[in-house]
């Protein structure tokens, strides 16, 4: 399972202690470990890559401009029918 870690603050975190957060979530995501730091913020996730081990380097960016990083694997599905989907989310309410 994967491992995601960041700092949100007044000022940047130093390059050794972002280091030092992957580390202690190592055994989560030993496969790859990627950060990404812009001002006063950074955002990095430790991969454990069970399924498309060639791809999936996290954290995704968009146009350089928005970064996200996912906990659990990202599934595309086919969607239902127009207005389905609104039908199951009632019937479980």
């Amino acid at each position: 399972m994967c491992r995601i870690f960041g700092h949100f603050g007044e000022r940047a975190a130093s390059a050794s202690d972002l280091r030092r957060a992957a580390e202690l979530q190592f055994h989560g995501g030993p496969d790859s470990c990627h950060v990404i730091t812009r001002g006063n913020w950074s955002l990095g996730c430790n991969r454990l890559a069970i399924q498309g081990v060639n791809g999936g380097q996290q954290p995704f960016s968009i146009e350089d401009k928005i970064f996200v990083v996912f906990k659990n694997p990202l599934r595309v599905a086919p969607l239902p029918p127009s207005g389905e989907l609104i039908r199951q989310i009632h019937s479980r309410v």
